[in-house]
């Protein structure tokens, strides 16, 4: 133990207690320098980092001074620790602790003339102290003090004296720690009893009144109890019908309770109601009473203004995620998309005709349009190959217009779904005459590879449902609308694992073709 005294400092408290606050890591470190010129020097100064620990555990605030080549304590060698044992094994070979390296006032060399300042008049001097030493020559020796044993005899029991007063005290911080932050889960609120929460010393100066911090957000509280002079602890979170998400909804000691100044006051954080609400429909609606409906049912808002919308007028909300009727909870986020209006700028309409459907798809989407694809067969055009399209090569449209294109399904007779008859497949053939679409429905926004989701038609204000399932964008509506309805709306809903709506992506201007 003297030797790990003299040679290596101590691990990290850290290193045993991971949850240990980084302001009482430091005070242990500060009480347990070798030097004693690096340690509190007072009682009171130690007292007061404590306190101040007790209000900001993780504060930097302990100054160690830096380490003094003259201090009273200095740290040995790998060669001086050897050779300290072997003379502790053999100390009647030996007769100092340290050899000439280490006190040049114990060397005599046998020259004529004395060393300057050699001789002390402290020392008493003896000629037996004159040793023989073959090794030396006749007449030159050691001499050593008359009290060097005796004096090596005390050094060593204030040593081991030293060691056992600063384990005692580091051992007495260290249990004052774990007791004042609760560290072994042994529990100990305010009110714990005073057999529980009894010490030798009182860190305390004075008592104060434990404030009220129900319905306080965890900034507020956590300022108004350093404010008081009062430590705080994170109990877990809870749900709550009185307090809206983030707030305070409970706390581990009553509100106007006397207790010491630097206690630790535990609080509780609200989740919110239990009670699953529901995201109303605000199409169409102002962006300021949007944000009044979420408030007024406990929900949070954000706002993204990045959208257009040749239907919606700028300022109006266009949809939100989650969608409307979808399941949230109180203090959940809602967001709200509110129209930009048309975007004024304009773009030229590309040829599509003759390309492939895929490089006509992008040439169209990095105009800024909105592809819709149509098929047909065709016995002119090979399959996969784009028939024509609705708006005129070289045209000047605003960006985020709708474009369809038809794109030849070669001789063959096409797959249609029918929603009427639960998505059977049936041929062209069989509908001769019938209202047909082919419209390809882009990817919502945060839709991902594998997305469940549900995809309705609407005319003439009936709605039918599609498609239901896993499934990939972007998505090939491929059905068969209302006799002589030309137009339709598609709405694709995104679902989560229970079949709750998240979002609602709405497309305008589904076009329906006779088949000839």
């Amino acid at each position: 133990m003297a030797l790990k005294h003299l040679k290596e400092e101590i691990i990290s408290p850290r290193d045993i207690i991971p949850d240990l606050p980084r302001a009482i890591e430091q005070i242990i470190l500060k009480c347990t320098q070798k030097s004693p010129d690096r340690r509190y020097q007072t009682m009171a100064q130690l007292i007061r980092d404590l306190k101040e620990s007790l209000v900001n555990p993780n504060g930097d605030f302990v100054r160690i001074a830096s380490e003094n080549p003259t201090g009273a304590t200095h740290r040995y060698s790998k060669e001086d620790l050897e050779e300290i044992n072997r003379r502790s094994q053999d100390p009647d070979g030996y007769p100092g602790l340290f050899d000439d390296r280490y006190d040049d006032h114990d060397l005599y060399s046998g020259e004529d003339e004395d060393p300057d300042g050699y001789y002390d008049e402290r020392d008493e001097y003896d000629p037996d102290d004159l040793i023989d030493d073959p090794g030396r020559g006749r007449g030159r020796g050691r001499r050593t003090r008359r009290t060097r044993r005796g004096s090596e005899g005390s050094d060593r029991i204030v040593t081991v004296i030293s060691i056992l007063v600063a384990l005692a005290v580091g051992g007495m911080i260290l249990y004052l720690i774990i007791h004042t932050f609760d560290l072994l889960g042994g529990g100990g609120s305010s009110n714990s009893t005073e057999k529980d929460s009894a010490v030798t010393i009182d860190l305390t100066a004075g008592t104060v009144k434990v404030p009220d911090l129900l319905g306080k957000t965890e900034n507020e509280a956590q300022q108004i109890l350093r404010d008081n002079n009062l430590g705080y602890k994170y109990l877990g979170e809870t749900s709550s019908d009185e307090y809206a998400a983030g707030q305070i909804a409970g706390q581990d000691t009553a509100p106007g309770s006397t207790v010491k100044t630097n206690t630790r006051i535990g609080y509780t954080l609200s989740i919110g109601s239990a009670q699953a609400l529901t995201v109303p429909d605000l199409t169409n609606k102002t962006q300021a009473d949007a944000e009044k409906a979420l408030a007024s049912i406990g929900l949070l808002v954000s706002v993204d203004n990045t959208r257009y919308s040749d239907e919606v007028v700028s300022g109006n909300v266009i949809t939100t995620n989650p969608g409307a009727g979808s399941s949230v909870h109180e203090g959940d986020t809602v967001t709200i998309y509110v129209s930009q209006g048309q975007n004024s700028q304009s773009v030229q309409v590309p040829d599509t005709r003759g390309k492939y459907k895929e490089d006509a798809m992008a040439m169209l989407t990095n105009s800024g349009l909105y592809v819709y694809v149509a098929s047909e067969p065709s016995t002119t055009v090979d399959a996969n190959l784009v028939i024509r399209q609705d708006i005129a090569p070289g045209s000047s449209v605003q960006t985020g217009s709708s474009i369809t294109i038809t794109v030849s399904t070669g001789p063959e007779n096409a797959i249609v779904i029918d929603p009427d008859t639960g998505m059977d497949p049936t041929t062209l053939a069989g509908n001769s005459g019938a209202w047909m679409c082919y419209a390809q429905l882009q990817a919502p926004q945060g839709a991902a590879e594998g997305s469940t989701f549900r995809v309705t038609l609407e005319q003439n204000g009936s709605e039918v449902t599609v498609f239901e399932g896993t499934g990939t964008f972007p998505f090939l509506l491929n059905v068969r609308g209302q006799d002589g309805v030309s137009t339709g709306t598609a709405y694709v809903y995104m679902l989560d694992a229970s079949g709750n709506i998240l979002s609602t992506t709405k497309y305008d201007g589904i076009a329906f073709y006779q088949q000839g």
